[in-house]
Parts: structure tokens; sequence; C-alpha cells
């Protein structure tokens, strides 16, 4: 009987660890993800401000090809945190 009631205990915590497990890697990889995309916006808008200083004509057209790839990310994000 003991040793069936340490199986049944053993099971429970390997479940509750994996289950912790599977949190705190949802949590990372959220932050990862929101940091990659964080660091792509910010340095996207220098180099728009950059670009500027330089030609206007060329960031007009930048800016509509740069906001569409930050959608396709934004939007390929969310799907993957979801």
């Amino acid at each position: 009987k003991a040793a069936k009631d340490y199986k049944i205990k053993r099971a429970a915590e390997i479940e509750y660890y994996s289950f912790l497990y599977h949190i705190i890697q949802c949590i990372f990889v959220a932050s990862v993800t929101s940091q990659s995309l964080w660091d792509h916006i910010l340095v996207s808008l220098g180099s728009h401000l950059s670009i500027f200083g330089i030609t206007s004509q060329y960031l007009w057209d930048h800016i509509p090809v740069s906001l569409g790839s930050h959608y396709s990310i934004f939007g390929i994000t969310s799907q993957s945190l979801m």
C-alpha cells in the first residue's frame, strides 16, 4: 500500500512540475517575443530618422514596407502566442 501511495504522490508531483514548466516556458516565450518585437520597432524607427536626414523621398518609400513588416511580425507573434 505504501508503494502505491508513493507512486500516486510521485505522479502528482511530476504532473505539477511539468505544468509549472509549461507556464514558465509560455512566459519566457512571450517575453522573448515582445522583446524582439520592441527591438525591431526601435531599430526601424531609428533607421527612419537617420534616413530622413538624408532623403525624405527614400523615407516615404521605406515606411509602407516597414509598416507592412511590423504588421506581419505582429500577426505572426500574436498567432504564436495564442
